[in-house]
């Protein structure tokens, strides 16, 4: 056995009697450790050449006068082989290697697209987390925050974060016209940005001031 194809740890998924392609799904790759390795068809068809690979088939499956029930029936398949046959972009496709082979038994097909639609190699395949973290989605769940100088409950410092980081580059300027306690602001500091707060209530800007203090006095500690 090739020793690149070696490094499977114990796997007890659906895929453990294939060793080479034991990485059918995401799932099954990511229970192998390192990098593995799958077989694929070198064969990459253009949409022009796989209606061409399509319509001879069509030829063939109208002189065999058998219907895709029974081809899917013969393979052990459910509501596969009809995409065989299909022209249209959103369902056409073509059968893997190894149903190529057996659909050519069915059909009769002569050798024209053998070597295309069966000849194989080993891709790598290397399932690892991005190292900058998943897409949050569209729903977050973060739970609010509370300042000693209120008694409401302001929105959450890490959401501020996420945005900023995300939106605002390190040398941009953060505007928030509706500051509040200037959560904002006190956040946009820390990560060394400059913000411009706007806040109409004079009780929430006193508020703002002494969180900015104690947040200059925290950084100066740092430096």
């Amino acid at each position: 056995m090739n020793p690149v194809l070696e490094k499977y740890k114990k796997y007890e998924g659906k895929f453990r009697e294939e060793e080479i392609n034991r990485g059918a799904s995401p799932d099954a790759r990511s229970s192998v450790f390192g990098h593995t390795y799958s077989e694929q068809r070198i064969f990459k068809p253009t949409a022009k050449k796989e209606i061409e690979i399509i319509s001879y088939r069509r030829q063939f499956i109208m002189k065999k006068g058998i219907g895709v029930e029974q081809i899917d029936k013969i393979l052990d398949h459910r509501y596969t082989a009809g995409n065989w046959f299909r022209l249209d972009r959103g369902g056409r496709s073509l059968p893997g290697p190894t149903d190529w082979l057996k659909l050519k038994e069915i059909l009769e097909l002569d050798n024209k697209y053998d070597e295309k639609m069966t000849k194989t190699d080993y891709a790598l395949q290397a399932v690892m987390d991005y190292p900058l973290g998943k897409n949050p989605g569209d729903m977050w769940s973060i739970k609010t925050d509370k300042i000693s100088e209120t008694h409401f409950a302001i929105f959450p410092e890490d959401l501020v974060k996420r945005i900023i980081k995300s939106s605002c580059p390190p040398d941009g300027v953060v505007l928030d016209p509706f500051a509040g306690s200037g959560t904002t602001g006190k956040v946009t500091m820390e990560l060394g940005r400059k913000s411009i707060m706007i806040e109409i209530n004079p009780e929430h800007v006193k508020i703002m001031e002494k969180r900015f203090k104690a947040g200059i006095r925290k950084l100066s500690n740092k430096w």
